[in-house]
């Protein structure tokens, strides 16, 4: 009797992961947001620094501005502001909310992109569900510093809902007007379009352990 039980469930509890798998909805769409950024040469470990007229082919960290009082002054390690101005998919309760971005080092000219650290999160956001949205920067596929008033920064990483339902969303990163400048503004955008399953198939399994769990009832 007490194998049987055990038999049982385990059944249950194969049926109840075949569920969560079934009801499973990673995160897809896409996302823009903006903001303004410090222009400054400076690192994390200069807490003093003063935002100055950079050229980007010389930029390696990233401040971003939380506040108009900020305009002037860098603020490492202070998370900036971040308005959200579009979204589809999933992202749609994001759109006109404000979150938090946190700062970070970008690698340099001659600094292999494998060199970054990656952020967990990035930015934060909550939407107009309720839910918290947050993305990941997890790595860097190319940096374009070729333009000397623009930043482009490519990469990867996760887009998550209260810490679940993630998916792979890709990472775009851009500045504008930086040249002379002390302080200027960005655009961000993030995409990731969740992967179809095949028709029917976790579903079956479901069933298929249901019914197994019955068989097993009825014999007892």
């Amino acid at each position: 009797m007490s194998l049987r039980n055990n038999i049982t469930k385990a059944l249950l509890t194969l049926v109840a992961a075949a569920a969560t798998a079934v009801s499973a909805a990673p995160l897809s769409g896409s996302v823009s947001s903006a903001g303004a950024l410090c222009l400054n040469a400076g690192t994390m470990i200069q807490p003093n620094a003063v935002c100055t007229p950079q050229d980007v082919s010389t930029l390696r960290y990233l401040d971003f501005i939380n506040g108009p009082v900020d305009l002037l002054n860098a603020t490492p390690n202070v998370s900036g502001a971040l308005i959200f101005l579009t979204a589809s998919g999933d992202l749609m309760p994001v759109i006109g909310r404000v979150g938090l971005i946190r700062d970070f080092g970008l690698p340099g000219p001659s600094d292999p992109l494998s060199s970054f650290t990656a952020l967990d999160p990035l930015w934060t956001v909550v939407g107009t569900d309720g839910a918290t949205y947050s993305y990941a920067l997890m790595s860097l596929t190319a940096i374009d510093r070729s333009v000397p008033n623009a930043l482009d920064v490519r990469g990867t990483g996760n887009m998550c809902r209260n810490g679940t339902d993630c998916n792979l969303f890709s990472f775009i990163f851009t500045t504008q007007n930086a040249l002379g400048a002390i302080n200027t503004t960005f655009s961000l955008s993030q995409s990731g379009f969740a992967s179809v399953p095949e028709p029917g198939s976790l579903a079956l399994l479901g069933l298929g352990l249901a019914g197994l769990v019955w068989r097993v009832r009825r014999r007892g």
